[in-house]
């Protein structure tokens, strides 16, 4: 199929647009304006539930900010049963530029302003079709069935991380948690009906 060249523009059409708002200075200007519109309102969000009161909230070392003995103890010591110094580290900076508020790590998704969500909320379902009549022609769409992936796994409650503890729970006797049950409390499952003597039990970070 030979593809037909797209027609320049006349004159009539160029001329409809003022000329001002065809300038580079003030297109970059009209989305730095809305960008900073959008992400004004998230210097009020507090800290989430999930791993802020681990990493941030209740970690004193954290809270302390960036000193030598602070990175010296993320480098050479687990947290909640991790080790992560870059992660540790990362959050010291942000507490001593700019204090242990919750303001600064926040301002990252557009997915949290509210304008945005309801806009992608309404649009979903077009969205999935567009998606679904790609797979079934055999059209790759990389791009928009990422986007759907990432958009669903940022606004599901629960995710299949369950697969992943249960995988290193039968590797290594990591345990795990379960959703009914209090949080902190620990399970460990004999997978094969060979393992140790790995008991479950709670842990203090």
């Amino acid at each position: 199929m030979k593809l037909q060249p797209i027609a320049p523009s006349s004159t009539a059409d160029s001329a409809a647009i003022p000329p001002v708002f065809a300038r580079p200075w003030f297109i970059s200007l009209l989305l730095a304006t809305v960008t900073f519109l959008v992400f004004r309102q998230v210097t009020t969000f507090p800290f989430v539930e999930f791993d802020d009161q681990d990493y941030v909230v209740s970690n004193a070392r954290v809270q302390g900010g960036l000193t030598a003995d602070n990175v010296v103890w993320a480098l050479g010591s687990s947290y909640a049963s991790n080790w992560h110094p870059v992660t540790r580290i990362s959050h010291m900076l942000d507490v001593e530029l700019f204090g242990a508020e919750a303001a600064v790590p926040h301002l990252v998704n557009l997915l949290l302003d509210p304008f945005f969500a309801d806009a992608l909320r309404k649009a979903q379902s077009a969205w999935r079709r567009v998606i679904q009549t790609a797979v079934k022609l055999g059209i790759p769409a990389p791009t928009l069935s990422s986007a759907l992936n990432y958009y669903d796994g940022y606004r599901a409650e629960r995710l299949p991380a369950n697969l992943l503890q249960a995988q290193r729970d039968y590797f290594g006797a990591h345990t795990y948690e379960r959703v009914d049950k209090p949080r902190g409390q620990v399970f460990h499952t004999n997978w094969t009906g060979r393992g140790g003597s790995t008991a479950a039990s709670t842990y203090t970070a």
